[in-house]
């Protein structure tokens, strides 16, 4: 019984004792907003370290839990979308991880999740800060009747790889390209 009445008072001590000190984050107070209000846009650039500006008709959406940007117009499965990802390749490979580390690290990944004979087109182009930049083309078939034509980016930056896939259907996919590559063309790491 009083190792209760220790156990308790312990207990109550702890409690009124640890109180947090930290009451300012980004420019506010916690005590007279403790909430922020955030666009959709800074929520994904404070999660995924990146910025990027959309055309005037895309939108960013939060949709299967993914986010990704698609235009407003898109209506029907498959949609077209720009989605960015950060991959940490360094643990697999000793020293710097090159362009050519992060396309052989993308196509283990195809071929062992997706397809067991992946064909993809190759090309080699140039980004406006990040320089060379390898951009592989292939289709995702579904099913019979629906299949996606896809476009990653590949660009390595500070050992890290970071994959902008643009995917659209066949018929759609060259008509938007030219607005998806400015888009791309804009992408900052923070």
């Amino acid at each position: 019984m009083k190792y209760i009445k220790y156990l308790t008072l312990i207990a109550i001590v702890i409690t009124f004792s640890c109180k947090s000190t930290y009451r300012e984050k980004n420019n506010f107070q916690f005590k007279n907003n403790p909430f922020k209000v955030m666009d959709s846009l800074e929520l994904v650039n404070r999660e995924m370290n990146f910025k990027i500006n959309p055309s005037e008709n895309w939108k960013l959406l939060n949709e299967y839990g993914s986010k990704y940007f698609s235009p407003d117009d898109e209506k029907s499965w498959p949609k077209t979308s720009l989605n960015i990802y950060k991959n940490i390749v360094k643990e697999n490979y000793k020293g710097n991880v090159t362009l050519d580390d992060y396309l052989e690290y993308h196509v283990l990944s195809q071929k062992r999740w997706n397809f067991k004979d992946f064909k993809y087109k190759l090309v080699k182009t140039k980004h406006k800060l990040y320089g060379e930049v390898y951009v592989m083309n292939y289709i995702h078939r579904y099913n019979l009747n629906n299949q996606v034509e896809n476009s990653l980016f590949l660009i390595v930056y500070k050992n890290y790889g970071y994959t902008l896939e643009y995917k659209a259907k066949p018929e759609d996919f060259y008509k938007r390209l030219p607005e998806v590559e400015k888009m791309i063309n804009t992408f900052r790491v923070l």
